[in-house]
């Protein structure tokens, strides 16, 4: 049995009124060689001032959260509450549950097996760990796209989907939370203490450091330039950087593989936004030749990019929107340069350009760290530096992480009254039993805990176990389905799974063990019964 990679491209128009709203804020900054921010244009449409205190960067996301949430139905009554959740439970392919403390999802749950399903999961338990019983009991509908709400997964007026990211932006449905990458938040501690050891070497002496602004990545071509508008960013910096190798140190990990600027795909988007330049067409011609040498570099360690004074965030691979390397820039002590692109995260309402970090595209990139690189703006470059690390400290840092990502439950909580049906349990058995829960195909999520991730070896296998609901559960006891899932001779007590992550990225991977063929996206009932008569 072998993986098949399932790959659904969601073509996006511009919604034009709100882009006409928020370009019209183009402003001159003075002789600083800047334009707004992307995303900083969307939020000038919701408010103008600018405070880079933590209370006030904090406020900002919290106002961006609110106002998102507003665009759904908020229960009046607990039987609006009832039929909300009835709603969200039976969207099994996406809906996650949390009853104290403990995680719930069907078997049915789509890309159950796929990493970044499995990274939320691991996510999700350490904040639950965190937060000492102020988890909230709540049911949301998880989006792992990078590219949000989108025709690939349509919107309910009635649910919000809660997603890692925002393609086109903030006028885009959906609730923003963090993206699956920080996995587990004891390891993420831990990997950042170690960037904090390296960081505070570094700090006391920056005329030490790498002038140079610097980026590693990887860069290939999508089939449509709706989705490659990361990949023309990557490559229009990293042919930048072969000009200026005296304040880029710009590279490609691996072969490039851009866009062929003589091809135009049939694409309700064509490629006339994304130009090449002579540059861009030279380095192309040169990669025909294979001839890019100059152009490429071995990967980085995040704990390296302590070395640098600058370093560049462009949009991801697969489709232009969030890239996950950002993760780690905000804690190096270093200044956040971020391409000028409009998809958004969580905590972007609390950024600014010129005070948190530097925007660039590919007219200004060079401009920009130019002047930013004169010593006659060290101040500019100070408070650059000072504010990257509140933005960690405040939304990126474990603590951070797990305080939005509590806000974010609670307000979806309180929003739906799902506090009115679940926080006590005989009204909770009561309404599961209304629902017909059992129909569902609950099953709960234990994750084995401090499961080693070593992220150089794809094969590396996240432990994760799916346990039926028994009949007398206390907690979600109505929603048992042990008679769907035993046989006459044999009843489990959980469903042991160790996924290969080879099998979950590569297509035509192989499953090599019994106990792993599970369907990849569609679990069914008789996949589980071979499994258990397998194990």
């Amino acid at each position: 049995m072998t993986c098949v990679l399932l790959v659904a491209v969601a073509l996006f128009r511009p919604i034009s009124s709100f882009d006409s709203m928020v370009r019209s804020f183009q402003l001159d900054l003075g002789s600083e060689p800047r334009k707004r921010w992307d995303p900083e244009r969307q939020r000038l449409v919701f408010e103008e001032s600018y405070d880079d205190s933590a209370l006030a960067m904090r406020a900002a996301v919290s106002r961006e959260l609110k106002r998102s949430l507003r665009q759904y139905k908020e229960a009046q009554t607990t039987a609006e509450a009832l039929e909300l959740l009835r709603v969200q439970l039976e969207r099994v392919e996406k809906s996650i549950l949390v009853v104290e403390g403990r995680m719930f999802l069907s078997v049915r749950h789509f890309h159950l097996f796929k990493h970044k399903k499995q990274y939320h999961l691991e996510f999700l338990k350490s904040v639950i760990e965190r937060s000492e019983g102020a988890f909230p009991n709540v049911a949301y509908l998880f989006e792992e796209s990078a590219m949000g709400v989108s025709r690939a997964s349509p919107d309910d007026p009635t649910m919000p989907l809660v997603v890692i990211a925002k393609m086109r932006g903030y006028a885009q449905s959906g609730l923003l939370l963090p993206n699956p990458y920080f996995e587990d938040l004891g390891n993420w501690e831990k990997a950042q203490e170690v960037v904090q050891k390296d960081r505070q070497k570094q700090t006391s002496d920056w005329a030490a450091r790498d002038k140079r602004c610097l980026w590693r990545g990887a860069i290939t071509t999508r089939d449509f330039c709706a989705s490659d508008s990361g990949n023309y960013a990557r490559f229009c910096a990293v042919v930048k950087a072969g000009d200026h190798p005296d304040i880029l140190d710009v590279k490609s990990v691996g072969a490039l593989n851009p866009r062929d600027p003589g091809e135009d795909p049939n694409d309700d988007l064509d490629c006339s936004e994304m130009p090449y330049d002579a540059a861009m067409r030279e380095v192309f011609a040169k990669n025909e030749r294979n001839d890019t040498a100059a152009y490429q570099a071995p990967f980085m360690e995040p704990r390296q990019f302590t070395r640098y004074r600058f370093l560049l965030n462009l949009p991801g691979v697969m489709s232009g929107s969030y890239s996950r390397n950002l993760n780690n820039l905000w804690n190096t002590g270093a200044v956040v340069v971020l391409w000028n692109a409009p998809h958004v995260e969580w905590y972007y309402p609390a950024l600014r350009h010129g005070h948190t970090h530097v925007a660039v595209d590919c007219g200004t990139l060079v401009d920009q760290l130019t002047y930013y690189n004169d010593p006659a703006n060290a101040a500019a470059v100070d408070r650059l530096r000072a504010n990257a690390l509140k933005v960690y400290d405040e939304f990126l840092s474990p603590h951070g992480l797990a305080r939005y990502t509590i806000e974010l439950m609670t307000a979806i909580r309180d929003h739906h009254r799902f506090a009115d049906i679940l926080d006590d349990k005989n009204t909770r058995f009561a309404a599961l039993r209304d629902l017909n829960c059992s129909r569902f195909l609950f099953v709960e999520v234990l994750i084995s805990d401090n499961t080693p991730i070593d992220r150089s070896n794809n094969a590396t296998k996240a432990s994760f176990r799916l346990k039926p609901i028994a009949p007398d559960d206390p907690v979600l006891g109505p929603c048992a389905q042990l008679d769907a899932l035993a046989t006459p001779s044999y009843t489990p007590n959980f469903i042991s799974m160790s996924i290969p992550r080879t099998c979950l990225h590569e297509p035509g991977a192989s499953w090599r063990r019994k106990k792993n063929k599970l369907h990849r996206h569609h679990v069914n009932v008789s996949s589980i019964l071979y499994v258990l008569l397998t194990l």
